[in-house]
């Protein structure tokens, strides 16, 4: 009897171990910084922000997520050095597109030269290089644009867009070279009037997405993006969408 009790258990031991590891979701390394809140907000080990609830809600039931912090252009170089990792917000440019495998775009974000009332608003690139001192933050990936358009001398690299915000409530930079959501965010984060803020001539219209690492392989690529674009189809994207007063369109080639 009893040996039959053993033979039993070993019959069913690879059973129950295969049965576990189907249970347990792949561990997949989130590379981003906290300079650009609201993409991402982080308090203590939780995440938070648009991008940050987009990939817990999107990837729930197909991954256990590890986030990285680093500084924001540290974490692009990082995520690099990994297979099969991920890494946003990206803005999706031109430059950018051979350099990442893409899992989804999540919304768009205008770019513009925020200026304050009653400051003349940018409405056009004459205008803009009028300016003494544009405000940037390091690491975003619309440089390319201010180099297109001829005024790149003409820029000031912040390391945290809560800088940009503050210099340019303070006279300190003329206007601040920035996506909406980043720039509304941080203006009310200093207690200032966001009706204050003038867009003028949008720049871009920077496609934030989430990417992979150049070396990831086709197989994770496609099941990540599968459950992104899945989650996209439901009411609960909507409703992010509408959180954080941003809108999205598909994806467009090169913009």
């Amino acid at each position: 009897m009893k040996r039959k009790i053993i033979i039993l258990f070993l019959l069913i031991l690879p059973i129950l171990f295969e049965t576990k590891v189907l249970a347990e979701k792949p561990k997949i390394s989130f590379y981003t910084t906290d300079r650009l809140s609201p993409h991402v907000t982080l308090i203590g080990d939780q995440m938070t922000g648009i991008i940050g609830d987009f990939i817990k809600e999107s990837l729930n039931e197909v991954a256990t997520i590890q986030i990285k912090v680093f500084p924001w252009p540290r974490a692009q170089k990082e995520v690099q050095q990994e297979k099969n990792a991920m890494i946003a917000p990206m803005g999706r440019t031109i430059e950018r597109e051979n350099k990442y495998k893409w899992l989804t775009k999540v919304f768009d974000d205008p770019v513009c030269v925020f200026t304050v009332k009653p400051n003349k608003a940018m409405n056009s690139i004459e205008d803009i290089k009028s300016l003494n001192k544009i405000g940037f933050t390091l690491g975003v990936g619309y440089l390319y644009k201010a180099k297109e358009n001829g005024f790149s001398d003409k820029i000031i690299t912040n390391y945290e867009s809560q800088e940009n915000a503050k210099q340019l409530s303070e006279g300190v930079i003329n206007a601040w070279f920035s996506g909406t959501l980043v720039t509304k965010n941080q203006w009310k984060a200093q207690k200032l009037d966001v009706n204050l803020l003038q867009c003028g001539k949008v720049i871009i219209n920077q496609q934030i997405s989430i990417a992979a690492s150049l070396n990831s392989d086709s197989q994770f690529v496609a099941k990540v993006s599968d459950a992104m674009e899945k989650y996209k189809n439901t009411p609960k994207f909507k409703k992010l969408l509408e959180k954080y007063s941003v809108t999205y369109t598909p994806f467009l080639k090169n913009e």
